[in-house]
């Protein structure tokens, strides 16, 4: 749950993997109340999974909430509105406004850089909001 005032920005992003859908089932659920309450299932038994997902190696959700990012939700909104969708793109996105200015976009992408690519587009200004860059590789980390 969000306190009010709070601000969230929240993605999560799913591999083809290796085996390219070859799992036995996947199932996740994102809840953020009272903004989303959402659950979906890739299970073979409703269809090949890799017939199903086609050319795409990655799917994606961008959430974002709160006072800190409404500008931020508002550019992508628009970005992803004026992008044209149809078969054929490399990657496609639906962008979908929930109450009090948070967005939740979805994504899908032949792969997982090509999806964190756009993602990270999308997020350009976080560092500025955040005073921060999240990307910052930690020197201790990295060695």
């Amino acid at each position: 749950s969000l306190a009010p005032g709070s601000s969230l920005a929240l993605w999560e992003v799913l591999s083809a993997g290796r085996e390219r859908w070859g799992f036995t089932r996947c199932e996740s659920s994102l809840r953020v109340p009272p903004l989303l309450d959402e659950r979906w299932l890739l299970d073979p038994e409703h269809g090949p999974l890799e017939e199903r997902m086609g050319r795409f190696g990655a799917i994606g959700t961008l959430l974002l909430a709160g006072p800190l990012f409404a500008g931020l939700a508002q550019g992508v909104r628009d970005r992803v509105d004026a992008a044209p969708a149809g078969g054929g793109s490399a990657l496609l996105e639906s962008a979908s406004p929930l109450r009090d200015g948070a967005l939740v976009v979805r994504a899908a992408a032949p792969s997982v850089q090509q999806l964190v690519q756009r993602l990270r587009h999308h997020l350009a200004a976080l560092p500025s909001l955040l005073g921060d860059d999240p990307w910052r590789l930690d020197a201790s980390v990295a060695a």
